[in-house]
């Protein structure tokens, strides 16, 4: 099962999406996205760590390449988060010709490769803002991955105040 899970920041997304990878079982593997960069990434990281602590979880750091990572057959993988793999692409030295390609190539790796997948995306565009070019490009491909995965994924989720809304499909 391929679950795609969005919401705003702070909204409760990681915690819901934890819960539904224990859920459905097996070996529990925790893709972390979030390259440290500044104390504060450095935060983050540790709440996020403290937060899955103790629920099973093994932890792999990926930054981009997706298709590199090395999975159990019937393990249950949770990707955190899209829009940490959106900034590491865009803003890296070489960044691939077509990030949003690249990236769902990933995801599309991974569906193959473990027996459900929780992606945790964040909810962009919604406020009608307009930004400077970096930021609407960033939010741009952000959108993408989720149009692509809202797709291709059996079941879409959206966090709101800490309540799942179906979006879409039926979690077993």
């Amino acid at each position: 099962m391929n679950i795609l899970v969005t919401g705003g920041s702070a909204s409760g997304k990681s915690l819901y999406a934890e819960g539904v990878a224990q859920s459905l079982g097996g070996q529990l593997i925790y893709i972390a996205t979030m390259k440290p960069y500044d104390e504060d990434a450095y935060l983050r990281i540790a709440k996020h760590q403290k937060q899955r602590e103790g629920k099973g979880f093994s932890t792999i750091e990926c930054y981009g390449a997706l298709q590199e990572v090395q999975l159990p057959a019937n393990g249950t993988v949770l990707l955190e988060c899209v829009g940490n793999l959106v900034s590491n692409g865009l803003f890296c030295e070489n960044p691939p010709e077509n990030p949003l390609e690249s990236i769902c190539k990933g995801l599309d790796y991974l569906c193959a490769n473990c027996k459900n997948l929780v992606v945790v995306s964040n909810e962009v565009g919604t406020d009608g803002g307009v930004y400077e070019s970096h930021m609407m490009q960033y939010l741009e491909l952000i959108g993408g991955v989720n149009a692509y995965a809202g797709h291709r994924f059996d079941c879409v989720r959206e966090v709101v105040c800490g309540i799942p809304i179906a979006v879409k499909g039926e979690l077993l």
